[in-house]
């Protein structure tokens, strides 16, 4: 995801998710602004690991913010996440 919309990258997320840069681009601006993600992303708790249920967007901006940020050598806040288990 981060590819298709960071750097214009075809493939599966650029094909199926027309919006796909617009939503990336503003998650991306708004968390260079505030330094915060505008919306809590929520993750589901599995056997496996973590599944995202809402903020796919969300994570791919802040992974690409994150690695921007640490290249700039900048500190980066931690963020809130809703984390369910079943």
């Amino acid at each position: 995801m981060i590819r298709a919309a960071a750097m214009g990258e075809i493939n599966i997320y650029s094909t199926s998710i027309p919006d796909l840069k617009e939503r990336f681009d503003r998650v991306l601006s708004h968390l260079t602004a505030t330094r915060n993600l505008p919306d809590t992303p929520t993750l589901l708790k599995t056997e496996a690991g973590f599944r995202v249920m809402d903020g796919n967007h969300r994570l791919a901006a802040y992974s690409f913010f994150k690695i921007l940020a640490e290249s700039n050598h900048s500190v980066i806040q931690p963020q809130r996440f809703w984390v369910a288990s079943i």
